[in-house]
């Protein structure tokens, strides 16, 4: 049986803790959204207990491209950024269809892109998941500073401290945040979680 729930996403999100208790299964969140609630929206979704197993949006191409961004496929140039962590570490974001501003009613000033993004299984606690969140806000505050200028400003840690521990993962500590692979933030942001 398929039920299709239309309505403001925010809307019906934010009262999903109550909606999603019931015994609904597998769900999937579709839409052609305001291109200024994207930033919102994603945090909402990442925020919640029982997340959509499939999420397909058209976003602004621009925003789609920061969203699918993979170090190891940037080499040169920009990177990991603070919104494709912050979204990659519950979702594998793909870009699935280009959109010209004349394929829309009336014709938007920017180009788009349908984005689908499958649910990743991310054996994370709750309290983990937000600490993730903080944690990816300090290190790419400043994100051409290097990780360990990063880490040492904000964990309030000895820089010889910090590059002793970042060893463990075969990591100088000079590395810049948009270097780093979402598994490489999710162990460090695990590692320092009791700092």
């Amino acid at each position: 049986e398929v039920e299709i729930i239309r309505g403001d996403a925010l809307n019906l999100l934010h009262g999903a803790s109550s909606l999603w208790k019931l015994e609904i299964g597998n769900w999937k969140l579709v839409g052609n959204i305001p291109y200024y609630l994207t930033g919102r929206l994603f945090r909402v979704i990442g925020e919640l207990e029982r997340k959509p197993s499939r999420v397909v949006f058209t976003l602004q191409r621009e925003v789609a491209e920061r969203l699918c961004v993979h170090p190891s496929l940037t080499r040169g140039k920009c990177g990991m950024n603070l919104f494709a962590a912050a979204v990659q570490i519950w979702a594998q974001p793909k870009i699935i269809k280009l959109l010209k501003p004349s394929d829309f009613k009336p014709r938007p000033t920017v180009n788009s892109a349908v984005v689908a993004l499958e649910t990743r299984n991310v054996c994370m606690t709750h309290d983990a998941l937000l600490h993730y969140y903080s944690f990816i806000r300090k290190i790419f505050k400043q994100p051409r500073q290097t990780i360990i200028n990063n880490l040492s400003r904000w964990l309030k840690i000895p820089k010889g401290e910090i590059r002793k521990r970042l060893v463990e993962f075969n990591l100088s500590g000079d590395e810049r945040p948009q270097e780093l692979s979402i598994e490489m933030l999710q162990r460090i942001s695990a590692m320092f979680q009791s700092a």
